[in-house]
């Protein structure tokens, strides 16, 4: 496959609001591009509007609705970063001598 699929982002509530969720979601998007995936998918709930904004913040949107994803009348919102071709590219090494080509 070519994504990485967050199951799950979770935080103490004493330590929300303090840059956790935000450091582990960079973290999951350094490991995608080192691994040259091309996005991260994850589920979150409608109506945790906190984690929502984080996702927005951090350059997730919105792919659509799964409907009973976590149980009957229980939905979720799926979201999808997709990570930038440049971003998963190989670092180019430069040639003895001269600039990188």
């Amino acid at each position: 496959r070519d994504s990485l699929h967050i199951t799950a982002v979770t935080c103490a509530e004493a330590h929300r609001r303090h840059g956790v969720g935000t450091a582990l979601l960079r973290t999951a998007l350094l490991q995608a591009r080192t691994q040259r995936l091309a996005r991260l998918t994850l589920e979150v709930r409608p109506d945790n509007a906190p984690a929502i904004a984080l996702y927005r913040k951090l350059g997730f949107s919105e792919q659509g609705v799964r409907a009973d994803h976590y149980g009957p009348g229980d939905d979720a919102l799926a979201m999808s970063l997709t990570i930038d071709r440049a971003a998963r590219a190989p670092a180019r090494t430069p040639r003895r001598g001269g600039p990188a080509a």
